[in-house]
Formats: structure tokens, sequence, C-alpha cells
């Protein structure tokens, strides 16, 4: 009897001829891709015009001999770039080429354009699933400047060659990470507000007013990620505009640094108003509070409520 293939061997197997049959199709152009790795020695910088007849030139000798792998030559020197969007002039260039031998150069050339696109979407999507999960504030921030360089580089060469369209497409992911830095702000924050506990002052009446609660101990796993946290949000400004959407992260870093500094100013209070080791504890909340949050507030005001903290600690 013959061997029992499960689905991962039929898989497997499936991938496998996958690879053979790329590679086929890549061996009638070894020595045409040599010459583009020759004639384009990483890294490129910018596509000049006698770079993109160069590039036209070597297309249209592999379009001859093997037309298969054609395309497999644009992305051999989009990959040689410095950066990957510096690659997009080369699109407009083959797929206007208007020379009847290269029947190809449209589709070619748009295989080229999905490729640069694939990397951007895809990196918007991440970024969309990303802020649905717990928020790793060096994590997201790493990837938000990475899809931020990588949309204005898109965008920037497609203005520069009049492909509106493209620079629409991009302009779309942008909106989806948008909504994605809107996201971590809002998580950001929320991690910032765990580490500033508050109870009622007492009182009758149920509107009595919140004061920070000193006696509550502070998780040290909470602190770490609410300094992450500030420092997330103090640069979410950055990102927002760096992505063109300023709006995007403003309104909630501002609340979150209003907050800090409210409750900040509410413990200058507690440590006045209390006595022995309720004191201390208000003066230790002080400090750590300060700690997490200073990233978001200016200089001249963190140098004030420390002023203000020490002065009502030596209080009668």
């Amino acid at each position: 009897p013959g061997a029992v293939v499960v689905d991962g061997d039929h898989q497997a197997g499936a991938a496998a001829l996958l690879d053979l049959a790329e590679i086929n199709l890549m061996l009638p152009a070894h020595r045409h891709l040599a010459l583009a790795r020759a004639a384009f020695p990483k890294p490129v910088p910018s596509l000049t015009e006698e770079n993109l007849y160069e590039a036209r030139a070597l297309y249209a000798r592999v379009s001859a001999e093997a037309n298969d792998a054609a395309p497999y030559l644009l992305l051999s020197i989009a990959a040689r770039m410095e950066a990957p969007w510096r690659a997009l002039p080369l699109v407009r260039h083959i797929a206007t080429a208007g020379d009847e031998t290269l029947a190809h150069a449209a589709e070619d050339a748009e295989i080229l354009a999905e490729a640069l696109f694939e990397d951007l979407e895809s990196h918007a999507r991440q970024l969309e699933r990303d802020a649905e999960d717990d928020l790793d504030a060096e994590d997201a921030a790493a990837s938000l400047a990475h899809f931020a360089e990588y949309a204005s580089g898109l965008i920037g060469e497609a203005r520069n060659i009049g492909d509106g369209a493209a620079a629409s497409r991009a302009e779309a992911s942008r909106d989806i990470v948008a909504g994605a830095l809107t996201r971590f702000c809002e998580q950001a924050h929320a991690s910032l507000r765990k580490v500033q506990p508050v109870r009622h002052a007492g009182g009758s009446s149920r509107l009595s007013a919140l004061r920070p609660d000193t006696e509550r101990a502070l998780d040290p796993a909470d602190e770490a990620r609410a300094a992450a946290a500030a420092k997330f949000l103090a640069g979410a400004g950055n990102l927002a505009q760096r992505l063109g959407r300023p709006a995007a992260a403003a309104g909630l870093v501002a609340d979150a640094a209003a907050d800090a500094r409210r409750y900040a100013g509410d413990l200058v209070v507690e440590i006045r108003a209390g006595e022995g080791a309720d004191r201390i504890g208000a003066r230790r909340r002080m400090e750590q509070t300060l700690a997490v949050a200073a990233p978001l507030i200016a200089p001249a005001d963190l140098a004030l409520l420390k002023e203000r903290a020490a002065a009502a600690a030596v209080s009668a």
C-alpha cells in the first residue's frame, strides 16, 4: 500500500512545486538579472532619467529573451533602491513606454506597483490589528514611524511623477494607520490612569470630589507600562504630523498631559494636608507620578510641581 499523505504533506509538496516553477522562470533571466545588479549597485538613492532608460533597455532585452521572467527584473531593480518607494518612477516609465515590442509592459509595471503598495498596505493592516491588542508602546512607536516614512516617501514620489491615483491609494492607508494611532493613544492614556488611583473625598454627598488614593500600592509592572505609555504619548503628536493626520493624537495627548498635571497638583494638596505617614505616602506618590508622567509635562511645569511639593512637605 502507498504511504498516507496528510494535508501538511500536500501543502509542502505544492509549495516545493511552486518554488521549482519560479526557479524555472528565473533561470533564463539569470544573465539579465546579473546585468541589472551591475548597472544598479546597492544602494541606489534615486532613479535619474538616464537610470530609467537603462532599466528600460534591460527590461526590453529580458522581455525579448525570457518574457515570463521580465517582472522579476523590475522587482530586482526595486530591491536595489536605498528606499523601496524610490522605484515608483520606474513603474510609470515602463507602463508608458509606448513600445510595440514591449507587449506586457503595463502588466509588468503593475506587478511592481502592487509589490510596493502591498508592503505599505499590509503594514497598515498589521498596525490596525495591533491596536486591538494590549499596547506595546515601544514596538508601536517604531512600527508607526516606519510606516510614516514609507507612506511619506511613496506619496512624495507619486506626486513628483503626477500619479494622483497612487498618492490617493497611499493616503487611504494613512487613514487606517491614523485610526490605529488614535487607539494606541487611548490605550496609553488608560495605562497612565491606572497609576493615578483616586478615592472619594468623603462627606455625605454622592457628588463628593475625588482625591488621590495614596494608600493604594502601585504594581511595578503597571508603573513600567505607564512610563512607556507616557513616552509614547509624548511622541504621538510628531507621529500624527508625519502621517499628515495631526488630529489623530492631539486631543488625546493634551488630555493625558492635563490629567497628569491635575493629579500632581492634587497630590500637593495631599502632602500639605497630611501628617506623619499620610504625608510620607503622598510625597512618595508624588515622586512616582512625576517620574512616570515627566515626558508629558513641560520642564518648567515639572520644576514648579516639584517646588510646590517640597514647600508643602515642610508646611506646618
